[in-house]
């Protein structure tokens, strides 16, 4: 089913099968072994580098961090040699280490830059081998940090490092602080439950890492789980199944079946845990709903996804460049909202640079998108000027597809090219295969149809048997996948080919079974 994301805008069905961001990533494998499920991965090197690519990116230091639970779980690659040498990089003279993003002007920083490093160099095998007087002096200046630190999370960061360079924590930094109380945790607001859990979680490592047993309250965090299993991040997750861990819960125990079940339900065919919570909605996603929803005979007035697209304009998220608004625009009319855009649609689309005033091969599937928000929107658009290209090649009849669909939606029939003809598209309706998406396939079926050719059964066989093997995803049964090797679901794919079937007059059977007032899966 389609279903709104955390912003109120739809989002993209192939999010479903991407895996979640590296930090969450992190915690969500951490957690899976907490809980006795093997957190083995199946991963290609592509996607380990693309991966590694995403936390380097975020993080040179923390974000190296999040790749050691992907390491522990078989993606060897996650961490290479080079990792170890960076980190060694960061440190300064004075013992610490920094980390760029978050910079050296506090002791926290401080603190957390030296634990993050730590961390990595125990996993690389590189911590053994630093020089012994930076050890002495790292370790010199952590002692000072555990006289001075007032903050549970510092002091607990404070004694994992220690721990981790094999030095003892001392016992006055772990007798200044006791477990937080759990009276009244139900009636807390957010934040401060949020913040609640982040301290015991603290208490918890700073008692583990000095090798004594944490004393918290384990009916209260029990009760915690149990009401929040669903609603928590990935890190809040892991938080609470640590403090249940450290409370004597074993990895077995009944409390955690929720968490092996919500974790299991979103790991992915290579072992990867999808995270639902990131599912961000987009114009673009949403657009095609719309579309879908109408195709399927239901209403695309939603007072919601309005609301929610005012909540995107006011953002400091929305940039408003012509095509942003554009399809803004279309969106928020046909949801039903109405308040004005920032710029009128009609000088939107009279706009070169939003709409191109020239089309190529090279633009025009962006001629095509832009033309199709305008008249959605409620504007108009010129009719482009058009140099000829080969439609020989797959390239060449796909852009053709692009500006024949784009003139047909923008009431613009009668100003396709004369060079643009059914005959030379003809190839390629015939032989599916030649084409690289069952997008493409589905555009130049409808091109071919809108220049003239009749939908005979012989074209109609050619595409069930074309377009019937890539029908559905899991949940999502009346969507189309991409094609050509891709199995996710795709929203511009199912609008091509819902668009083709109506054209079609219904032929190929495509569109899904109504399910009462509007509502379609």
């Amino acid at each position: 089913m389609l279903v709104s994301s955390q912003n109120g805008l739809y989002y993209h069905p192939f999010l479903r099968e991407e895996p979640a961001s590296p930090e969450a990533q992190a915690y969500a494998l951490r957690t899976l072994a907490e809980v006795g499920v093997d957190p083995r991965l199946s991963i290609s090197d592509e996607e380990v580098r693309a991966m590694r690519g995403d936390a380097v990116a975020a993080s040179p230091l923390w974000g190296r961090t999040w790749l050691i639970p992907l390491r522990a779980a078989g993606a060897e690659g996650a961490l290479v040699e080079s990792d170890a040498a960076a980190v060694a990089e960061l440190r300064r003279d004075g013992g610490w280490y920094v980390d760029p993003m978050l910079g050296d002007g506090t002791a926290a920083a401080r603190i957390g830059g030296t634990w993050a490093a730590l961390e990595l160099l125990a996993a690389t095998d590189a911590l053994d081998a630093l020089p012994q007087p930076q050890t002495t002096t790292t370790a010199e200046w952590l002692r000072e940090q555990a006289e001075a630190v007032q903050n549970i999370d510092a002091a607990a960061a404070v004694a994992r490092s220690l721990q981790l360079i094999g030095m003892p924590v001392p016992d006055r930094l772990v007798k200044r602080f006791s477990a937080p109380s759990m009276d009244g945790f139900p009636a807390l607001k957010t934040d401060a439950r949020n913040a609640r859990l982040e301290e015991t979680y603290s208490y918890v490592l700073l008692r583990r890492s000095a090798g004594q047993p944490a004393r918290v309250d384990r009916t209260a965090w029990t009760r915690v789980l149990e009401n929040s299993v669903g609603n928590l991040d990935y890190e809040q997750l892991h938080s609470v199944v640590a403090i249940l861990r450290s409370s004597g819960a074993g990895a077995a125990s009944s409390a955690f079946e929720k968490v092996r079940q919500r974790l299991e339900t979103n790991r992915l065919g290579n072992g990867t845990i999808r995270d639902p919570d990131a599912y961000l909605g987009s114009l673009d996603a949403s657009l095609y709903v719309q579309r879908l929803q109408l195709m399927a005979g239901g209403s695309a007035i939603d007072s919601e996804l309005a609301e929610a697209l005012e909540g995107v304009a006011d953002s400091d998220y929305f940039s408003g460049t012509g095509p942003e608004q554009l399809i803004w625009s279309a969106v928020y009319k046909s949801a039903g909202g109405k308040r004005p855009s920032r710029r009128p649609v009609r000088t939107l689309c009279q706009d070169g640079q939003t709409v191109p005033r020239s089309v190529t091969v090279a633009n025009a599937a962006v001629w095509q998108r832009m033309a199709h928000a305008c008249t959605q929107a409620g504007g108009t658009v010129r009719a482009p000027r058009v140099s000829q290209w080969d439609v020989e090649t797959p390239e060449g009849a796909v852009a053709a597809a692009e500006l024949v669909v784009g003139l047909s939606e923008a009431r613009l029939e009668h100003k396709v090219p004369a060079w643009i003809t059914p005959e030379g598209l003809a190839a390629y309706v015939a032989r599916p295969n030649r084409l690289p998406s069952v997008y493409d396939l589905a555009l130049v079926v409808r091109a071919h149809s809108i220049l003239g050719a009749a939908p005979d059964k012989a074209i109609e066989g050619v595409l069930a048997d074309g377009l019937a093997p890539y029908r559905g995803c899991p949940e999502l049964p009346d969507l189309y996948q991409v094609g050509a090797g891709n199995s996710r679901c795709d929203l511009r794919t199912t609008w091509a080919v819902w668009s083709l079937d109506r054209r079609f007059g219904g032929g190929l059977d495509v569109l899904p079974a109504r399910t009462g007032a509007g509502a379609h899966s």
